[in-house]
């Protein structure tokens, strides 16, 4: 199957049913956004393509994880081999970090609100970087808002500031 058409598929079905081998390792789980709360997520890739996918028993397609990373999917008849990626944190080859994960917005999109969440400490964040730091090309921050714009903005750039000795490149979005 094309690709184009493949991802189109798989983004229109919205979650997969994983079988086989345990695939633990390629399981994320999210602290923030539209998949905060569910059972998770997995990178399906195909060559240098790929896409995220929720994980749900009842999902429509499946994925059949052979071992080492090795999956097939299984969708609408057809069989595609490819590999499952492991998250280092939340993303292939990037530390994906929420700093606060509770927000006094609302936002239709994102179930935060709706979360027992925290901050977490900026020792906590580097100590979390450092776990993967061999195995990531970059660091993405993300945050809620836990009391003001304001308070967060300060505190996410004093994590950058603690975050630089890494020498790797750093996006933020709060």
């Amino acid at each position: 199957m094309e690709w184009i058409r493949l991802k189109a598929r798989l983004l229109e079905a919205g979650s997969v049913r994983l079988s086989g081998e345990p695939a633990d390792r390629y399981i994320s789980h999210s602290a923030a956004g539209p998949s905060a709360g569910t059972p998770g997520s997995l990178f399906f890739s195909v060559d240098t393509r790929r896409v995220r996918l929720s994980v749900d028993g009842a999902g429509p397609i499946e994925i059949v994880h052979r071992g080492g990373g090795e999956a097939d999917l299984v969708i609408d008849g057809e069989r595609v081999r490819g590999r499952l990626e492991p998250a280092a944190l939340h993303c292939p080859r990037q530390a994906y970090i929420t700093v606060s994960g509770a927000c006094i917005f609302h936002c239709s999109y994102c179930s935060v609100p709706g979360l027992p969440g925290r901050r977490k400490t900026i020792d906590e964040i580097v100590n979390m970087v450092e776990g993967v730091a061999d195995r990531v090309d970059a660091i993405s921050i993300t945050s809620g808002v836990a009391r003001s714009i304001e308070e967060e903005e300060a505190y996410v750039l004093d994590v950058v500031a603690a975050l630089r000795r890494f020498s790797l490149p750093i996006g933020v979005s709060i």
